[in-house]
Formats: C-alpha cells, structure tokens, sequence
C-alpha cells in the first residue's frame, strides 16, 4: 500500500502507520546508506517514530475534511455551510415549554407573548415562564395554556412547579402544570440538525406532508412537529392512532409556535381548497381576507426510565447515567430524540449506560413506564401526545 493518501472513484484511503513508517526508513537509508541501524531505540529510530507520528495526526486532519464534505457525518461550521445550500440555518437554543392549567373568571382573557402585556407565571425554582398563545378563560373556569421560559436551555419543568402567577390580571386566580413539561434545548446538535435537512429538502413545494413539515418547523422556538393527511372522501380514525382526521384534510400537531406565524406557514406550505384538522385554531389576514386553520398542540405525557443494576452505586454515579439518558432523550447521542407520536423502546438507554465505561457497574436491565408503576419494555404514544422526561423520572432499582 502506498504512504500517501488516496483518492478514488471508491473513497479515500488512508496508509497504515507501518506503511508510512517504512517510507521514512526508506527515505533514511536512501539518504544515510543500507547499513544504517533502524533500531527504534536509536538517534534515527526515535526520528523516523516522531516522522511517522506526525505523518499520521496530517492525515487524521485531512481524513477528517474529507468527512466534513459528507452531509451524514458533517458537523460545526461545516454542517452549517452544507445546510445553507439549502437555506437552513442551525436552530438556536430553545426555552422549555409546558402545559398550564390556569383557572379563573369566564371571560378572563391571558395574553400570548406576541402582546405588550403577556401573562407571566415563575416556577420554584425562580424561572420565568410566558404564555405562548394567549387565550380566555371559558363558562368551566378552566383553560390550559402553553408557557415557555424566557431563558432557553434546559430549564427545569418538572410536574406541579409552575404556580406562581408574576403577572397579576385581574380575574385569573391560579395556575399549574400537572405533568412535566419539555425541557429546552441547547444549540441544535449534530444529528438533530442533519435529520432536519432531510426533511425540509421540500421546504419551497407546496402541498406535500414534507412541505408543511419544514415550513412549520422553520418557525422560531418549534422543537417539535407531527404532520399527516386524509386524501379521503371519508373521515380516517385508524390510521393515526388518538386523532380523526377529516376528509381531504392535513393535520398539524406543533410544540412551541406562536399562532401567527404558524397560520402563515401553513399557507405557504398547503394546497389551496385542503381542509385542516385539529382542536386549536389559528388565522392570516391576507389581501383582507382571513384563513383559518386548524391544528393541535400535543399534551405532554411523562415517561419513567427506571434503571435495573447488580449492587447499589454511589449518587455521583447515579447522576452521570441520568444525565447520559437524558442526553438520549434529547437526541444529543447518534439516536433521534423522542419526538410527538414516538414509540419509546426501553433498549434505546442500554447503550447510553453501557458507554459510561463506569468500573464494576454491573447493569441488569432498563424499563420504562407511564406512570411510575407499571413497568414494560416498550411504550407507544398518539401522534397528539408528547413523551417528556425529567431527571426526577429516572430512579434505580437493585436487582
């Protein structure tokens, strides 16, 4: 094999460390005569070692350029340019989102962030939270309302703390969220934002699922979207489990859009003349006539992770395999993060755990549940529900 690097119509092929080494102690004899000791422990041994060490790291550098003109293995500065072909830009980080149940006077009305005075609640921990859409409090004297937090990250959103109102309008009297919430994300990671291009390749069509798909999740603070059709004369409940779509109709389940925006998405993205489904409804004046659409926001349904090991391990190990889990959630590993409508298989964590590399930790099994109780391998969810999960939803278990 040659000592240079190769490029064919195959790929690129990299020399061995043995075939580079030999090409510099061929190049020493050449220079100093064939009676010339190579012995690694000598002046011009150590030599030809620091060569060929230094030989190799150019290589790595180049290999790694090469891969970085590859869509499937780009990553940082790279992976922005490939992505910018296609008009993309890398999402920046996002807040953590949940669903608040306020309750209060009929007729009450919260405003969405878009608005001068938006309703505000702060969770225990201090963290503030602002309505995304608004919206008023109906005859039952209860609403539940999408809040997200005014700082991005993972802010913590765990069940039952958000219930403080910060701002004070008269008529709304208290607020909670009963479930965990989504928790924000950092700058959108390396696979995330790879399966992202694929999907929005179709962003300037009109009329097709992938269309929809990229136009609204182009939208600023989105973290999440489900789309499907009904070409049908007839409504369809079976394909999709938890929703009836109606005939000749799109459905749209969004995490994190404004209902502005989102109305203008799907305008831009959609047929003319196809109908929309959905429980929530969102609307664009254009040229003095409005449209209305309809789509969903998907309830947040938390999942438990309960860990199986040999012996007990110390709470600092602990902590590093929840965060390794919950990173898996996230889509910060080469897996997908769980998304609305996803089916959570319990073996997605083995490896997470396994990487660790931790010494003498002796890993049984990993479960998953919806409510803490009832433990199983595999968890399936409706393409109008989100599967979250926190830090507190991972516990351990000594088998």
């Amino acid at each position: 094999m040659t000592s240079q690097i190769t490029i064919s119509p195959t790929g690129i092929s990299v020399p061995t460390a043995d075939d580079v080494k030999s090409k510099f102690q061929e190049i020493f004899t050449d220079a100093f005569g064939g009676d010339l000791n190579l012995d690694d422990a000598t002046p011009q041994g150590v030599a030809i070692n620091d060569f060929t060490e230094e030989k190799m790291l150019d290589n790595a550098m180049l290999l790694y350029f090469f891969n970085q003109l590859n869509p499937e293995s780009a990553n940082g500065i790279f992976q922005d340019a490939l992505g910018s072909i296609y008009g993309l830009q890398r999402k920046v980080a996002t807040s953590s989102i949940a669903n608040c149940v306020c309750i209060g006077s009929q007729g009450t009305v919260l405003n969405g962030k878009s608005s001068i005075n938006p309703a505000m609640v702060q969770s225990t921990n201090g963290d503030l939270f602002v309505c995304v859409n608004g919206g008023t409090i109906p005859a039952s004297g209860t609403i539940t309302l999408q809040f997200e937090s005014v700082e991005t990250g993972e802010i913590p959103v765990a069940a039952n703390t958000l219930n403080k109102i910060y701002t004070s309008v008269s008529g709304w009297d208290s607020v909670n969220n009963t479930t965990s919430g989504v928790l924000g994300k950092e700058e959108e990671s390396r696979v995330d934002f790879e399966n992202r291009r694929k999907r929005e390749l179709a962003r300037n069509a009109t009329g097709s699922l992938s269309s929809v798909y990229s136009r609204v999740f182009e939208i600023e603070g989105v973290t999440d979207v489900f789309v499907a059709e009904n070409d049908k004369n007839t409504a369809d409940s079976t394909t999709y489990s938890g929703i009836t779509i109606n005939p000749h109709s799109i459905y749209v389940c969004v995490n994190g859009a404004t209902s502005e925006e989102l109305a203008q998405a799907i305008y831009d993205s959609k047929s003319a003349g196809c109908d929309t489904t959905g429980s929530n409804t969102c609307s664009k004046v254009i040229d003095g006539k409005t449209y209305t659409y309809n789509y969903d926001i998907p309830s947040y349904e938390t999942i438990y992770v309960k860990v199986g090991l040999g012996e007990a391990v110390s709470q600092d190990v602990q902590t590093q395999i929840k965060q390794a889990i919950l990173d898996d959630y996230d889509g910060k590993t080469d897996d997908e993060s769980i998304t609305i409508g996803s089916t959570v298989y319990a073996s997605r964590f083995y490896g997470d755990v396994s990487r660790l590399q931790i010494s003498g930790l002796k890993l049984i099994n990993v479960k998953v549940s919806k409510d803490g109780n009832t433990w199983s391998d595999v968890l399936t969810f409706n393409v109008n529900e989100l599967p979250v999960l926190s830090e507190s939803e991972i516990s351990f278990e000594v088998i």
